[in-house]
């Protein structure tokens, strides 16, 4: 109550009072939360960051009532993990046996009523598959994965590769084969024959080794027969016969003497004693 007094026109005082009310403000306040991504209808307006949004309204005792709207916005969960496997297996992902690359993912219900999603990055490591090839001679070997080895096959061994998983080796062995090839000769007593640029007139078998196209050694074995006609008759000599003279026949000289005649590849040779 205020009051002040006046002088009245009368000459007595006047007092004139002020009666004064005051009335409230209205302040009200209001608590929002949403999830990440989510809005919401604010004083018609949607809104989807956090924070505090106020209007002011008239109130029915003629004052300005204050509306506030407190806006949380809750984390949606975002969680991933990497995992790696082999080609070939397989690794359990929500509740799915997976084998193929790829990003797996599952949205759960987090504590604070928002979606939780749970992502899974699958990579698929390559087994590695190597190969060669060799090749030896038949009667040699070689050595493979710590075993001499000389039979044709293929034969793996696994090692643990950089990336953890199997890696396996292959080699294919090949075994050339070594060519033996033989001739025969045969030439009378006393004759030569030329054999690996050498004139032998031994009986015998002479071989040499050749480098084969396969890089193989070639061995050609020559076996040599001497036939002595009239070996054991003493004072024999050797006869070349100038004509055409069959083999198995028998030529009858002057004086009487009868040999076998047999060909030979340059010519014919019979022995004629003296």
């Amino acid at each position: 109550m205020y009051a002040q007094t006046f002088s009245a026109q009368n000459g007595c005082d006047s007092t004139h009072s002020v009666a004064l009310q005051v009335l409230p403000v209205l302040q009200t306040q209001e608590s929002r939360s949403i999830c990440a991504g989510d809005s919401t209808l604010i004083f018609n307006q949607w809104r989807s960051a956090a924070g505090v949004y106020a209007q002011t309204f008239s109130a029915q005792n003629g004052c300005d009532s204050t509306h506030s709207v407190a806006l949380q916005v809750l984390p949606v969960l975002q969680t991933q993990e990497s995992r790696s496997i082999c080609a070939g297996d397989s690794t359990l992902i929500f509740n799915q046996w997976r084998s193929a690359a790829g990003v797996y993912a599952q949205t759960f219900s987090a504590q604070n009523g928002c979606d939780s999603t749970h992502s899974v990055a699958l990579q698929v490591l390559p087994v590695l598959q190597t190969q060669e090839s060799r090749s030896i001679c038949a009667g040699d070997s070689v050595l493979i994965f710590n075993q001499w080895r000389s039979t044709a096959g293929v034969y793996a061994q696994t090692f643990s590769a950089q990336n953890g998983c199997d890696s396996t080796h292959s080699v294919a062995l090949q075994v050339l084969p070594v060519l033996q090839t033989q001739e025969s000769r045969s030439v009378c007593a006393g004759d030569s024959t030329l054999i690996f640029n050498q004139w032998r007139s031994t009986a015998g078998v002479y071989a040499q080794t050749f480098s084969a196209q396969n890089g193989c050694d070639s061995t050609q074995p020559k076996t040599v027969r001497f036939h002595p006609y009239l070996a054991g008759v003493p004072g024999a000599r050797r006869v070349f016969a100038r004509g055409k003279i069959r083999r198995g026949r028998t030529v009858r000289y002057s004086r009487g003497k009868t040999v076998a005649i047999r060909r030979t590849r340059w010519r014919l040779i019979f022995y004629l004693p003296r």
